[in-house]
């Protein structure tokens, strides 16, 4: 059996005020929509469609208390006698449920007194759909008044520790282990992508799944659990903890719901049972995640080494900035101001990765970057030290200097590698746990931790605070160099954060001098051989020649060298020199053509010696196409290529689109080939050729090598064809003519 399906509708703001859209009808794809000017009465409708699509109605026919503007200004109104008839009948007035309070208290709180930014409005949402509504509709409770202590304790409890029961939930009900879902269906679960699912799927991680005689592709929710899609961190969805939430995500999902309640005490009348906030009834305590140490000056070298430049860039920037990595990600190079050898860079923004943003008419979007910082505080001018200072001096030129020397104005200072100043955050995640694994380098201890407690931005983050901290810089000013609240009160608020003449921040500067001089003399450009403009990052490799040639002058990109310290080629600059795509260069290293370093399981990269790839170079430049031999020697390429394969002669194609190739060998070989064939067509022809000649019918020809008036050889022509000695045949033409009479 399958679940059912519930039926949903949707909810968007617009610019004069909220529109609801439910289905016309049951399975219909048209919609029904209505307008209204606020949110709450536009869930209300929403709510009324949908229990009238369940009855089997139609929302287009929902009666509406009379009004002068259509539903917006019909809900607005008074109450219509049916509502007082509720009301006095001790029913709660409408308007102050559960669902409509809590969007109430949201669009107070975080759209008309904006009291945070976009991304975490976003999220608390999510956290009221999918967590604190399902928790109400569970228990029956229409509003806050109806709860009660026990199940409050129990619904904490049930996240901090998990369900432990072997079902779970799809929409408000239980399910078996057992039962099939549908796409949509394992979405609401788990709160996962239809991507996510399908890539799943397609991978084999739900073996139990098949196809349904309707075409649907049902997945049973044991292979979702056993996938590990049911468990994590909160995500938007409406799931539940199976494997338990950490205390923070805990605390911030009552934390919630606690605000929700003193709004609904102040706006709806609800009188509470009981006191909800923390200091009534504690946290469920969970276990403490494993301790994470933090990454040294000396182990962001070593990292350093494996990355290419721009990640590098990102790397520095965090370390010694201790920046959250949205800010590295944000700073533009107008931030970037010039002050002797050190400069001024402002923080400012965010980017790297897509954001919840809101519009010109104040609806949630999604943008590449934002202005909006994650605090108040987290706006802030730092102080680069000389060393990181050089480092964003060479990424400018390098990156954002145009060849008359003009430098981009107001591109990001962080480039992008597949789009133009837009993502970059995953990449070099990516790129940072790959260089943890090639060092050996983790931030916990013990064996059972290695696997998973691999370095993140957040680990340099704190690092680099941690060195202030040792190196004596005082407490308002580390916590104003990593964006940190220094205080509430109007002291640290209006006099003690950014001087004019920035001397606190010079302060943190000298600090970070002094450790990057002891940890690495060398500085921050660490030589390496990534390269940033592969096929992989198409946004610079458009300008790779200029790129490259200026690493490579600054000594930030350098060759490989083997084992044995001999020059090496990576498996891209052996694509650039011999011509030919990277699978082609690894299938000649599997086939043994050319002798390389194999990639190691510590995610060391394939390494090929610089010699064998210019013997290879070599060899490939002495051979010519199929194509011109044909040419040369004035046959058809399709005659030119069935006697190679005829003759198993050697040929190379880098590629399917690319052209066949010879060697000296082949060509010669080829070459004896026509000639000889030219020869023999010399002496001897096909039979078509003799009917020709004679003009006769094959089978005429046919008649005459029977009755050995043509001879024919053991030879063969093209593609087998039977052939006769032109000796014979103008015998046999002569012949003929003696026999024609003569006219008279």
């Amino acid at each position: 059996m399958t679940a059912g399906r519930r039926l949903r509708g949707t909810i968007a703001r617009t610019a004069t005020g909220w529109r609801a859209e439910v289905p016309a009808s049951r399975g219909s794809r048209k919609r029904t929509k209505r307008s209204f000017p606020d949110e709450a009465q536009a869930q209300r409708w929403l709510d009324a469609a949908i229990a009238v699509l369940h009855a089997g109605g139609r929302p287009a026919d929902l009666e509406l208390p009379p009004g002068t503007a259509g539903p917006a200004a019909a809900l607005a109104t008074a109450p219509s006698p049916a509502a007082a008839t509720t009301a006095a009948a001790g029913q709660r007035p409408p308007g102050t449920d559960f669902r409509s309070v809590a969007y109430g208290w949201w669009q107070e709180r975080y759209v008309r007194l904006r009291r945070a930014g976009t991304g975490r409005a976003e999220r608390v949402r999510s956290i009221i759909d999918h967590h604190l509504v399902p928790f109400f509709e569970r228990h029956g409770y229409a509003d806050g008044s109806d709860v009660e202590r026990d199940a409050f304790v129990a619904w904490l409890c049930e996240y901090a520790y998990g369900t432990g029961t072997g079902d779970d939930d799809v929409a408000a009900g239980r399910v078996p282990a057992s039962v099939l879902l549908t796409i949509d269906e394992a979405v609401a679960l788990t709160g996962a992508s239809r991507s996510t699912i399908k890539r799943d799927l397609r991978a084999g991680a739900y073996p139990g799944s098949r196809i349904d005689e309707h075409g649907r592709r049902l997945v049973p929710a044991r292979d979702l659990r056993a996938a590990g899609r049911m468990s994590g961190p909160l995500r938007p969805g409406p799931r539940r903890a199976d494997g338990g939430y950490a205390g923070a995500v805990i605390g911030d999902i009552r934390s919630i719901l606690t605000h929700i309640l003193e709004y609904g005490r102040d706006t709806a009348g609800w009188s509470l049972r009981f006191d909800s906030s923390a200091d009534s009834i504690p946290t469920p305590a969970t276990p403490e995640p494993p301790r994470r140490m933090q990454l040294t000056l000396e182990e962001c070298g070593r990292l350093a080494r494996h990355l290419h430049p721009v990640h590098q860039l990102v790397l520095w920037l965090i370390r010694i900035f201790a920046l959250r990595i949205s800010e590295a990600y944000g700073i533009t190079v107008d931030d970037v101001s010039e002050q002797g050898e050190r400069g001024l860079v402002r923080i400012q923004g965010q980017g790297g990765r897509r954001f919840d943003v809101r519009d010109e008419r104040g609806r949630a979007v999604r943008a590449d970057a934002t202005r909006e910082m994650k605090t108040r505080q987290s706006a802030r001018h730092l102080i680069a030290p000389i060393p990181l200072m050089g480092l964003i001096r060479l990424a400018i030129d390098v990156f954002h200097t145009l060849p008359d020397g003009t430098v981009r104005p107001g591109a990001r200072l962080v480039p992008g590698l597949r789009r133009a100043d837009a993502g970059g955050q995953a990449a070099f995640r990516h790129a940072l746990r790959e260089a943890a694994l090639a060092e050996g380098i983790t931030v916990g201890s013990g064996e059972d931790v290695e696997s998973v407690l691999l370095p993140t931005p957040k680990d340099s983050r704190a690092g680099s605070i941690s060195d202030l901290a040792y190196e004596g810089v005082s407490e308002v000013v580390r916590k104003r160099w990593s964006g940190h609240a220094a205080g509430t009160d109007v002291h640290h608020r209006h006099y003690v954060l950014d001087d004019r003449t920035y001397a606190p921040m010079l302060e943190a500067a000298q600090a970070m001098e002094r450790l990057i001089a002891e940890a690495l003399p060398c500085g921050l450009v660490t030589p390496t051989t990534a390269s940033c403009t592969t096929g992989h990052q198409p946004a610079l490799r458009v300008d790779k020649g200029r790129i490259d040639a200026a690493l490579v002058d600054a000594g930030w990109l350098v060759s490989a060298r083997t084992a044995h310290g001999e020059p090496a080629m990576t498996a891209g600059q052996a694509c650039d020199l011999l011509g030919v795509n990277a699978r082609t260069v690894r299938q000649w290293v599997r086939d043994g053509r050319l002798t390389a370093a194999r990639p190691g399981a510590d995610g060391t990269p394939l390494m090929i010696p610089t010699q064998a790839v210019l013997d290879l170079a070599g060899e490939l430049s002495s051979r010519r196409r199929l194509a011109d031999v044909a040419a040369d020697l004035h046959v058809d390429y399709e005659r030119a290529y069935y006697l190679v394969r005829r003759e198993h002669l050697e040929i190379e194609q880098a590629g399917p689109s690319a052209p066949v190739t010879v060697p000296a060998a082949t060509e010669a070989r080829l070459r004896s080939i026509v000639e000889a064939e030219r020869e023999l067509a010399a002496r001897a022809a096909t039979i078509a050729e003799a009917a020709g000649i004679l003009g006769v019918s094959p089978a005429a020809v046919q008649s005459l090598i029977e009755a050995g008036s043509l001879a024919e050889i053991p030879e063969r022509g093209w593609r087998g064809s039977r052939l006769i000695t032109r000796a014979s045949i103008r015998e046999a033409r002569r012949a003929l003519a003696r026999e024609q009479p003569r006219n008279c």
